[in-house]
């Protein structure tokens, strides 16, 4: 279950990239690396897409991880006047691809370096069966963008459990977190109430305003990856309609 929108939002735009900005060479280091352990998933499903096997996917995003690492000044240059984060890395990725030199250079220093870890199995069961043929260019964006939508929600809730975590209370969203994505049925807060030794209705409460949480942090995470002229509504509500 997606988040529902309302009308508040957070007032930090674009601070994903401005943090690679900063004059010093580990701090601006240290941005982008994050940055790419953040959203490297829509880029391999957007490869699988494509018909690369599992092994030249992974070669493909740590290739294009290293060349973005390499050259940052590309991510730092962008404009926060303007422009989607989204949509910049689909192009730059499949300008990429398309652009063999840049991966064999990316190879023949030092062969591949591996800037995130990847999971195939986790990556794998977020993008389903693979393609029989390459997909038009049409559904590799709409796969990207469905991966790049299941990212942000991913990681508003890895925010939301970090949160409870450091307040004490992760028994409390462990109990909660499935309330997320699904209904409130009678019997699931019965037994989570049973769970947190709680009334029913305070459960209920409880997932309310956890479901409120939960929404401020994907616009927080939507906010830090567009520009200043991007309708955030806008965003949020396509991303949603890519799940």
């Amino acid at each position: 279950m997606p988040p529902e929108k309302k009308h508040s939002f957070p007032n930090t735009r674009w601070t994903m990239i401005r943090r690679t900005r900063e004059t010093d060479p580990s701090t601006r280091r240290a941005a982008l690396e994050e940055f790419c352990r953040a959203y490297w998933q829509p880029l391999y499903s957007y490869s699988r897409a494509r018909g690369n096997s599992q092994h030249d996917a992974e070669d493909a995003v740590q290739g294009f991880l290293s060349h973005l690492l390499q050259r940052g000044e590309k991510l730092a240059d962008l404009d926060a006047s303007r422009g989607k984060l989204r949509s910049w890395l689909l192009t730059s990725f499949r300008n990429f691809l398309i652009n063999e030199q840049d991966r064999e250079n990316a190879v023949k220093r030092g062969g591949r370096t591996d800037i995130v870890s990847i999971d195939i199995d986790e990556a794998e069961s977020r993008i389903g069966d693979s393609p029989a043929e390459p997909a038009s260019e049409s559904d590799l964006a709409q796969q990207f963008d469905r991966t790049w939508a299941e990212t942000v929600l991913t990681r508003a809730q890895e925010f939301l459990k970090k949160t409870h975590t450091e307040a004490g209370k992760a028994e409390r969203f462990s109990a909660l977190v499935p309330f997320l994505t699904e209904g409130t049925e009678e019997n699931a807060i019965t037994s989570a109430a049973k769970q947190l030794d709680m009334k029913p209705g305070t459960v209920r409460m409880a997932v309310s305003r956890l479901r409120d949480d939960y929404r401020v942090a994907v616009l927080r995470e939507i906010q830090e990856t567009v520009g200043d002229e991007v309708d955030v509504e806008e965003e949020f509500d396509y991303l949603i309609s890519c799940l």
